[in-house]
């Protein structure tokens, strides 16, 4: 095991659990980044809304770790790793 994926790991067991959500997302065709910069700022996008929507329900931010599948990838796509507190799948 390298020292990025220890890291990662210890991080999973410390900050996630049993409730927690792991979600793989990607973007359709017409949408996909053109560049590294452009799908994290997609990204960040979409962790704002969602603490938007956490913080309008009178709940804390979620904690997450973002996995980034973008270069050399045949379609980019992200792993987000969050706290699932509140949040269903729909």
């Amino acid at each position: 095991m390298t020292k990025i994926q220890g890291a990662i790991l210890y991080a999973l067991q410390i900050y996630f659990g049993e409730n927690d959500l792991w979600c793989t997302f990607t973007w359709d065709k017409e949408h996909i980044p053109a560049d590294e910069a452009s799908a994290d700022r997609d990204i960040a996008n979409f962790i704002r809304k969602i603490n938007y929507r956490q913080k309008k329900a009178g709940r804390e931010n979620i904690k997450y770790l973002i996995i980034p599948v973008v270069d050399g990838a045949e379609h980019p796509h992200v792993h987000i790793i969050m706290t699932g507190q509140g949040i269903n799948r729909d």
